[in-house]
């Protein structure tokens, strides 16, 4: 539970078509977070530089990821998933999902952190900053439906051999 960040993002363009920075920037103007990701200088801007981290190689970001207690989750386009989602669980971090990520795809209906505005957002942080016990059963319920199945391959192997046998 006692982690050294309490919110970091990973935030990189997804284009105008989606524009993921203007969504984050909505959410966030009021909050501390630490942002890492691939963000022009007028991005940064939009953001507040003070809390852009810069870039940072894949590794490095498992290893901030593992010190951090939550993450916001934007879609690259409505409802779709991302893989960021896999790697907060695995790094035993909190998803918090933006409205439109696919939380339906991931059998996650009714998922307590899903979030619109800034109220809401604040909202989630500060019922993850307060409440220990959520956040451990919230952690083992994730990580047991998520990442725990396909460890040994067992779980994939049956998913492989059903599609192949149609």
């Amino acid at each position: 539970f006692y982690k050294q960040f309490d919110f970091t993002v990973i935030a990189n363009d997804s284009g105008d078509r989606y524009n993921r920075i203007k969504i984050l920037s909505e959410l966030i103007p009021d909050i501390d977070v630490n942002i890492y990701g691939r963000i022009s200088d007028e991005q940064k801007a939009i953001l507040g530089k003070n809390k852009c981290r810069g870039e940072v190689e894949y590794s490095e970001m498992q290893h901030i990821l593992s010190k951090t207690l939550a993450t916001l989750l934007i879609p690259i386009e409505k409802n779709l998933v991302t893989s960021k989602y896999i790697e907060a669980i695995q790094n035993r971090v909190i998803p918090i999902f933006h409205k439109d990520y696919n939380v339906n795809l991931l059998g996650l209906t009714g998922y307590p952190l899903l979030v619109s505005n800034n109220e809401q957002l604040k909202g989630c942080l500060k019922t993850i900053k307060s409440n220990p016990y959520f956040v451990t059963t919230t952690n083992k319920v994730l990580y047991s439906n998520y990442v725990e199945p396909y460890i040994d391959g067992t779980k994939l192997n049956e998913i492989i051999k059903e599609i192949v046998r149609g």
